[in-house]
């Protein structure tokens, strides 16, 4: 007996993995083993939470520099104060300086030689001022029909 061919029938119905596929030629090369996908790692991000981020920096630079602002106020207060205090003695010692140097009878002399005379040689002049009563002063209400009237160029009778 002789070998019988062999024969395949392709069925019309059959899935795509059942069908008939030629075998295929291995190539003799060396195949290089598959590249592995790069793990990349994906972070949602909320806009809403960045811009709330980025405003809490900004606000933290405006208190930081507020901060300074005040220091530097706090610097310039304390120096002042002490030139106030310094203010403060040199006005003691100036008017203790005053009070020991004060002599009537010396600043008489000085005044009589500038030509000053004493009060009691001076003439008196009395003088009578009378000044007008104030108008009184419109209330809300008629300021506003005033304005009004002058706005409109209305003058009622």
């Amino acid at each position: 007996m002789g070998q019988q061919p062999r024969v395949q029938y392709i069925n019309s119905m059959v899935s795509g993995n059942l069908a008939y596929q030629p075998e295929r030629e291995q190539s003799k090369r060396t195949r290089l083993p598959r590249q592995r996908r790069a793990v990349t790692y994906v972070f949602p991000v909320d806009v809403a939470a960045i811009a709330a981020i980025l405003i809490c920096i900004a606000l933290l630079a405006g208190m930081l520099s507020g901060l300074g602002a005040l220091q530097s106020a706090w610097a310039e207060l304390w120096t002042l104060e002490d030139y106030t205090e310094s203010l403060r003695e040199e006005n003691a010692r100036l008017r203790e300086e005053y009070a020991s140097g004060y002599d009537p009878e010396e600043i008489q002399e000085i005044a009589e030689a500038m030509g000053y005379i004493p009060i009691e040689q001076a003439q008196h002049i009395t003088i009578t001022l009378s000044r007008p009563e104030p108008e009184p002063e419109l209330s809300a209400w008629e300021q506003f029909c005033e304005f009004v009237a002058e706005l409109f160029a209305y003058y009622p009778d």
